[in-house]
């Protein structure tokens, strides 16, 4: 719950923002659009992230640890 306010918080001021399997479905969508609008410069992610957001201009991608496997890695990478 304290993180579904942080992202709140964080994304009202249109700079970076969390998305993790956690949120609540209405701080999802505002974290996801405003990313996609170009409203939120940067998203902090957990791996829930790179499962089906579609967003076409993401620029950079770091990852915090390996991959489970190669085919993990494609998932979140969009290849």
């Amino acid at each position: 719950m304290l993180l579904g306010l942080l992202s709140k918080e964080v994304a009202s001021q249109g700079l970076v923002a969390m998305y993790h399997s956690s949120l609540d479905d209405e701080t999802e969508n505002m974290v996801l659009s405003g990313f996609s609008r170009g409203q939120i410069r940067c998203v902090m992610a957990t791996i829930a992230c790179g499962m089906g957001v579609k967003v076409q201009d993401v620029r950079h991608v770091f990852h915090y640890g390996y991959p489970s496997s190669v085919l993990e890695y494609w998932q979140v990478r969009g290849i």
